[in-house]
């Protein structure tokens, strides 16, 4: 499989803006739960793995649209 090269459009439009995002509600829930960075980094992590490459996720039909 080739691997992903996104364009600078897309990294200035939607992949910038978004990591920025994650990180901005990441750390607004450490101060809003008052719990260790490490938790949410655990969070994340977990999050991390369900777009792995050797993961071939198949949408459950009761899982929503977030």
């Amino acid at each position: 499989m080739e691997e992903f090269e996104p364009t600078i459009e897309q990294i200035n439009d939607d992949i910038k803006p978004t990591w920025e995002d994650i990180k901005y509600l990441s750390e607004k829930l450490v101060t809003k739960l008052d719990c260790p960075r490490s938790f949410i980094g655990g969070m994340l992590n977990a999050i991390a793995s369900d777009f792995s490459e050797n993961i071939n996720h198949k949408k459950n039909k009761n899982e929503g649209n977030y």
